[in-house]
């Protein structure tokens, strides 16, 4: 890649000498560990009285991981809560799909693209940020609750392993809504002994059960179909080269 020399001594830079680090007071934080690389962040989100973000964080990893946890900060602050939670989620799409990268500062990451096991350092940061970024999104007082409100909260719940989320892997089969808003999300697993079935089961209750205006979740698993890799999104499946 040209400048890729300059790619990684940013890289490294940022990581020996992070500009973001520390804790907020009457911040809101969230955390997420990777559990296949061992990094672990805290992000801390603040937004003044007109909404603009102050975004820190605190926590450790690897090299990549630290510098991405830094940049994040650089690229969202200032930024409104939906801003972060767009770049964000355009980031994932970025690292395992074709679309452009949401903002340059982000492109010392390319080599994530094609290096699997590096994409869960670039994204864990971005986890948490959105984590933390869902308590405090605005929610509408009239807004419905609709299949593609549920579909959207769910593409934030991430497979921990391939770091792809839980929509683009093909993982949720079925999303109803009762007249009471009480959601029925039916899904499964790429194997029934699938590890990371109860972390995944729990942040999907998390992320839509705080949903506005929701009801009860319940997600009922099955492997009726069995899920197969022709379920995966087109793009991601490209992209993880399956």
């Amino acid at each position: 890649m040209e400048n890729s020399g300059l790619y990684q001594e940013t890289i490294l830079e940022r990581a020996r000498r992070p500009r973001n680090f520390g804790e907020q007071t009457n911040a809101l934080s969230a955390t997420i560990h990777n559990r296949s690389c061992g990094d672990h962040y805290t992000i801390h989100a603040k937004p003044n009285a007109t909404g603009a973000l102050t975004v820190t964080f605190t926590g450790t990893g690897c090299v990549i991981s630290l510098a991405s946890a830094d940049i994040l900060c650089d690229v969202v602050n200032g930024k409104a809560t939906n801003e972060a939670l767009t770049t964000a989620a355009a980031l994932t799409h970025w690292l395992t799909g074709t679309i452009v990268a949401p903002d340059k500062r982000l492109l010392i990451f390319a080599g994530a693209k094609t290096r699997f096991s590096r994409r869960g350092c670039v994204l864990t940061p971005w986890q948490a940020l959105t984590a933390a970024l869902k308590t405090i999104e605005a929610p509408t007082p009239d807004e419905a609750v609709t299949t593609e409100t549920i579909y959207a909260a769910l593409r934030k719940v991430m497979d921990p392993e391939l770091m792809v989320s839980i929509v683009d892997l093909g993982l949720v089969y079925d999303v109803k809504i009762d007249t009471e808003h009480n959601v029925m999300i039916t899904m499964t697993f790429t194997t029934p002994h699938c590890p990371a079935a109860e972390e995944i089961v729990k942040n999907v209750h998390e992320i839509v059960g705080t949903l506005p205006h929701i009801g009860k979740v319940t997600i009922t698993i099955t492997f009726t179909p069995p899920w197969t890799r022709e379920r995966i999104n087109p793009d991601v499946r490209f992209a993880l080269g399956v």
